[in-house]
């Protein structure tokens, strides 16, 4: 009799796991079902799971609990495991009802490729791509979120979260991130992490509240970078060894870390650096083309070494008040030269730069005209020249002679506005 009773209880708790039905549930007739012995109840019990899931798929979610505690295993620690869990259990049932309440008409789950959970009032988002494997758009709106880790996943952009507006920490290593757009009007973004990723030009000229930028592992395929207007103290680019240009201007530099790694940096510009004063060797940048140092003061020896390699030289408003000498053998094959608004009074030092075609000295304050005129005279190939308001009279000015090549002359004097000549060939100049 007992041995009979066991069994019976066995098969109805079988029946309740195999159909996950209440007692109190209503059948498919739309009546309750009626009370039977325990012994007659196994079939019906059968039929009813298989009619119902012949009707309409089931979605059938489990969970997954830790193995019971081993006896060394502290209270505290087994307490702790068993909140978790519960924890997990409580969004997991959230999250599924959340998800019925949005798709109530989508039986299938695991076709859908988006979802709106915007004022769903979640907890969290755990075990979602088991639920929704193929999911490729995703709308949470969590406005107050702060930080965020998406590392190692296949994530190719990150416009996508242009919405978090108070994010503070972003790590998104792993990806297949190409740019940072998307980023720009974050504005408490304090902490960003994208190593392992595919970027090849970053600007980030937008982020105004960048104090460092520290790049751990090698970006070899870094080519662009763009950092103006930010506040950064210290820049290490010695981990990009592929960077061909990098603009700087408007931060707090002092120097360039490891600048002298990139063998193929071709564009440089630190411009308005306004922190301690930027020290730069020219031997670190002397394989640059184009150098542009304006609104940073320079002493008078800031070329110690040749650069074959510049052709474009930008140093206005540096506070020069001489040049290094000899410029036509550390600069040989310059083709453009800004000094404008400096306190230069004499340019002899650029005799014999007779590669020029474009130069600039205005605001300066020479004292002879000489110098001047043999200047433009040894430029054959120059196309444009501007002195305007050159704090000099030039009364004593007669005549001097353009070759054909020039094509513009922009010639002030003291006090009065500028005036400009076209110049052709075997033309005079009063």
């Amino acid at each position: 009799m007992m041995h009979a009773l066991e069994d019976s209880v066995v098969c109805a708790v079988d029946d309740l796991d195999s159909e996950e039905e209440s007692p109190s549930k209503v059948s498919s007739s739309g009546r309750p079902e009626e009370l039977q012995p325990l012994a007659t109840r196994r079939p019906s019990g059968n039929g009813m799971a298989s009619g119902s899931k012949s009707e309409s798929p089931r979605r059938t979610f489990s969970r997954s609990y830790s193995g019971r505690a081993s006896p060394g295993r502290s209270l505290a620690k087994a307490n702790g495991t068993f909140l978790t869990e519960c924890s997990f259990a409580v969004a997991h049932d959230r999250l599924v009802e959340v998800i019925t309440d949005v798709q109530p008409f989508e039986p299938h789950w695991e076709q859908l490729g988006s979802i709106d959970l915007s004022n769903a009032k979640l907890e969290s988002v755990a075990r979602l791509k088991e639920f929704l494997p193929r999911l490729d758009l995703l709308c949470f709106h969590l406005l107050n979120l702060e930080n965020l880790d998406i590392s190692h996943n296949e994530v190719d952009s990150l416009r996508q979260l242009e919405c978090l507006r108070h994010l503070r920490e972003l790590k998104a290593d792993g990806n297949k991130i190409t740019s940072l757009d998307g980023l720009q009007k974050m504005d408490g973004l304090v902490k960003l992490s994208v190593q392992g990723n595919l970027i090849k030009s970053i600007d980030l000229a937008q982020y105004r509240c960048l104090g460092h930028l520290v790049v751990q592992s090698t970006m070899s395929r870094l080519r662009i970078l763009r950092v103006s207007g930010n506040r950064l103290q210290n820049l290490d680019v010695g981990a990009m060894p592929n960077l061909r240009t990098l603009y700087a201007d408007n931060n707090l530099l002092t120097a360039l870390a490891r600048v002298d790694r990139l063998s193929k940096l071709e564009n440089l510009s630190l411009r308005n650096q306004s922190g301690r004063g930027l020290k730069i060797k020219a031997r670190d940048v002397r394989d640059v083309k184009r150098l542009y140092l304006s609104g940073n003061p320079l002493k008078t020896d800031f070329l110690e070494e040749p650069c074959y390699n510049l052709i474009y030289l930008e140093l206005a408003a540096c506070r020069l008040t001489a040049l290094p000498e000899g410029m036509a053998k550390l600069l040989p094959n310059l083709r453009v030269l800004n000094l404008n608004y400096n306190f230069l009074e004499d340019i002899r030092a650029l005799q014999g730069l007779t590669r020029l075609q474009k130069l600039t000295i205005i605001g300066s304050r020479l004292k002879s005209t000489k110098p001047l005129i043999r200047l433009v005279e040894g430029m054959p190939h120059a196309e444009m020249v501007d002195f305007r308001y050159v704090l000099i009279f030039f009364k004593n000015l007669k005549l001097f002679f353009f070759r054909a090549s020039t094509k513009r002359f922009h010639f002030g004097t003291f006090g009065s506005a500028w005036l400009g000549w076209r110049i052709s060939a075997d033309m005079l100049v009063a």
